[in-house]
C-alpha cells in the first residue's frame, strides 16, 4: 500500500506545483488558458489517483504517464519556468517512472472488473475528460469561449454518461461534433484547427460505437407482468 500512496502523493504535488507556476508566471498562457490547464490537469490527476488507489486499474498507470508527458510538453512551452515548474516536472517524472516499477505487481488488478463499463466506454469517457487540458495545450495564448464550450460539452457529456443518462451519450454523439466544428472554424492556427478536428472525430467515433449505448440502454428491457400464483397446489382429483 505504500507504493500506490507514494505515487498518488507525487501526482498531487506535481499538480499543485504546476498550479503555482500558472499563478506566478503563466506565460505563454493567457486569458482562460491557465485556469483551463489547471482544471484539466486536476481532472486527469484525480482520475489517475482514483483508478490507482480504489480501482487498482491498469489504465491508471498509462494515465499517469500521459500526465507526466503533458507536463514535459508544458514545461517546454512555458516562457520562464520557475521553481514551481521545475518541481512539477520532477514530481510528474518520478510518478510516471514509479508506476512501472515491480512494487505495483501485487497491487494492480490482473483482470478487468466484471462490473466495469467496458473498454470502449472507458476510453470514450477518458478522452472526453481530457478536453479542458487539450484546450489549454492547442492554443495557449488564446483559449476563447468557444474552446471552453467544447470542453464543457465533453465533460458534462462524460459525467452524465457515467451516471447512466442516455442524454449524456447523445451529448457526446451530437454536441461534441458540432462544438468541434465551430471551434476548428474559429481557430487562429492550423495546428489548433487540426488538433481540435482530430479530437472531435476520435470522440465522435467512440461515442457512435455500439458498446457505449449498451451501458445506458440494455439490449433486453425487463417489463413487469402480472402473474397468478395459486395459494394451494392443485390436487390429482381436480386435474383429472
Amino acid at each position: 500500500m505504500t507504493a500506490p500512496i507514494t505515487i498518488a502523493l507525487l501526482l498531487v504535488l506535481s499538480n499543485v506545483s504546476w498550479a503555482a507556476q500558472m499563478i506566478t508566471d503563466p506565460a505563454p498562457w493567457a486569458g482562460f488558458g491557465p485556469a483551463s490547464f489547471v482544471v484539466g490537469s486536476s481532472i486527469v490527476a484525480i482520475l489517475a489517483i482514483v483508478g490507482l488507489l480504489l480501482g487498482r486499474a491498469p489504465w491508471s498507470l498509462h494515465l499517469t504517464t500521459i500526465l507526466g508527458a503533458t507536463y514535459i510538453a508544458a514545461y517546454l512551452m512555458i516562457s520562464t519556468p520557475n521553481g514551481f515548474g521545475y518541481a512539477a516536472l520532477g514530481f510528474a517524472a518520478l510518478a510516471a517512472i514509479a508506476v512501472y516499477g515491480p512494487w505495483l505487481r501485487t497491487w494492480m488488478r490482473k483482470r478487468p472488473s466484471a462490473l466495469g463499463p467496458g473498454k470502449v466506454p472507458s476510453i470514450m469517457m477518458l478522452v472526453a475528460l481530457f478536453a479542458p487540458l487539450g484546450a489549454a495545450l492547442v492554443q495557449p495564448s488564446r483559449v476563447s469561449i468557444v474552446y471552453l464550450a467544447l470542453a464543457v460539452v465533453a465533460v458534462v457529456g462524460a459525467w452524465a454518461y457515467s451516471q447512466a443518462h442516455v442524454w449524456g451519450l447523445w451529448t457526446l454523439r451530437v454536441g461534441v461534433p458540432v462544438a468541434s466544428v465551430v471551434t476548428a472554424v474559429v481557430a487562429t492556427t492550423v495546428w489548433a484547427a487540426a488538433a481540435t478536428s482530430a479530437y472531435g472525430v476520435a470522440l465522435t467515433v467512440l461515442a457512435w460505437r455500439p458498446e457505449p449505448l449498451v451501458m445506458v440502454q440494455p439490449l433486453v428491457d425487463v417489463i413487469p407482468a402480472k402473474r397468478f400464483i395459486p395459494l394451494d397446489p392443485p390436487t390429482p382429483e381436480a386435474t383429472s
